[in-house]
């Protein structure tokens, strides 16, 4: 990708793409510098910021995900009535506001994420922000909330059929069963796991 990178430097998606890939291989500091000229260049480029702000997230730099630019990326997505975007920004920024342990914030983002993903007909999302709520509610004390969010993320992927995304939530439902001390309920889960892996 470089080489299209270096032969079109306004063809932003393969440039998003090149930064993807920088980061894939191991290259994070090369990927964030892109992102900083890209975003430099592009203040409104959203998927820029969105990308920006799940990079920081991986490279473990949760606040200034949230406070630089997952909110930007949040508000631009907004801006240009793009509800997937918008979606995918407030996933992230539940990640972020639940690395930086807060609890609150982190719940209502996924669950926004997961309605907006649900309303877009995105299963696969919406399961997704649906097992985020789940551990959301779990490290916050709320273990029925935690069984109900993990119960429509399995109605969400049973619609994929996807048996690896089900042994995920089945998975889940077993640790989240073991954190409150329910071991019996437990061992289904996992057995089910097990049985789809």
């Amino acid at each position: 990708l470089a080489p299209l990178v270096a032969a079109d430097p306004h063809d932003h998606q393969t440039r998003l793409l090149y930064v993807e890939a920088l980061d894939a291989v191991g290259r994070r500091a090369d990927a964030v510098r892109e992102l900083e000229r890209l975003t430099a260049e592009d203040a409104k480029n959203a998927d820029a910021w969105l990308l920006r702000g799940q990079t920081a997230i991986r490279a473990g730099e949760a606040q200034s995900a949230v406070d630089d630019h997952l909110l930007r990326a949040r508000v631009l997505y907004a801006r240009l009535g793009d509800e997937r975007g918008r979606a995918d920004a407030l996933n992230a920024l539940g990640l972020g506001f639940d690395l930086l342990g807060q609890a609150r914030p982190a719940i209502d983002h996924f669950a926004e994420a997961a309605d907006l993903r649900e309303r877009l007909r995105n299963p696969r999302g919406a399961a997704s922000s649906r097992r985020n709520l789940a551990w959301a509610h779990a490290v916050a004390g709320d273990h029925d909330a935690a069984v109900r969010d993990l119960a429509r993320a399995r109605a969400l992927a049973q619609s994929l059929d996807d048996p690896a995304l089900l042994a995920d939530i089945a998975n889940d439902a077993g640790l989240i069963a073991e954190e409150r001390g329910d071991f019996r309920e437990a061992l289904p889960h996992f057995r089910e796991a097990l049985a789809l892996a």
